[in-house]
């Protein structure tokens, strides 16, 4: 450690080179999401030795988290929109939708789907009552596909590909494939056949499992939630692919959106995702 560090603790530490504040370094602690020597430590006060390497998360760059009037397009022509919707937003009807917002950036768009408010990432927009009209049969048809990443608690078995069970006296169905799965959690993608309210999130609850953070449909059997899912600010649902034959020009479009830094940060914390983090020495790597 070089000597203008000499007394820092991990929290100041890591503040300091990383850019982030005491108090998101101390929630990244709680975490668990900061390494030593590829060993997870929470204590902030945690005395750093030359030599040690330290991996944390990547701060997010500035720009890249919507402003007061920014939202983020992920495709745009002459007919449609395609937001990257933040977690915690509503989609539309709302003073501060997205809806709204793009509206007030200068966009005549009209909401095509809706996203729940703590659901992230694609959602289509048309640019006109004609765009709208158009894309209504393809849901209806189910031509549209939605594909969604989850953070689920429990382990869901591989055997698991489809959740099929009626939803209010309707067919539903969600075709599941497990990415990574441990005793504690599991990393799964969902593909929706059908388009029922709070559909994944029902059918996880019926199958025995819970979505990460969801407050509205806990898991199921008392069994208690552990502290790091009571830490979640928002449920880990996330919407990473819409894809269409578009309306006008025929071309099949397929939009993705990247997972979100808190789902992805879980993900890595869990052992659900490789690490990827910054990695520095307290003596410069000298």
């Amino acid at each position: 450690m070089s000597a203008p560090e000499r007394g820092l603790t991990l929290q100041e530490w890591v503040a300091r080179k990383s850019g982030a504040s005491n108090r998101q370094v101390k929630r990244w602690l709680d975490q668990k999401r900061i390494f030593i020597n590829g060993r997870r430590v929470w204590m902030a006060r945690h005395v750093l030795a030359a030599g040690d390497v330290v991996e944390y998360p990547a701060v997010r760059e500035p720009g890249r988290k919507p402003g007061p009037l920014a939202i983020p397009i992920l495709f745009e022509d002459d007919w449609y929109l395609v937001a990257d919707k933040p977690a915690g937003w509503v989609t539309n009807q709302h003073p501060d939708s997205v809806e709204t917002r793009l509206k007030k950036t200068g966009q005549a768009v009209q909401a095509v789907h809706r996203l729940d408010r703590d659901t992230s990432g694609c959602l289509l927009f048309a640019k006109s009552t004609e765009a709208f009209e158009r894309m209504i049969p393809l849901f209806q048809e189910r031509e549209v596909e939605k594909v969604y990443r989850a953070i689920v608690l429990g382990k869901v078995p591989q055997s698991l590909r489809q959740m099929n069970k009626a939803l209010d006296q309707q067919e539903a169905l969600t075709h599941l494939r497990v990415v990574r799965s441990t005793d504690e959690a599991s990393y799964v993608e969902c593909r929706l056949e059908t388009g029922r309210t709070h559909q994944i999130r029902r059918h996880l609850q019926l199958y025995g499992f819970g979505l990460a953070g969801d407050k509205q449909y806990p898991r199921r059997g008392g069994e208690a939630e552990p502290a790091w899912a009571r830490q979640c600010t928002r449920h880990m649902l996330h919407a990473c692919r819409l894809s269409f034959r578009h309306p006008f020009t025929q071309a099949v479009l397929s939009t993705e959106s990247p997972l979100p830094e808190e789902m992805t940060g879980l993900a890595v914390a869990l052992g659900l995702l490789p690490r990827r983090r910054n990695r520095a020495r307290p003596d410069g790597g000298r």
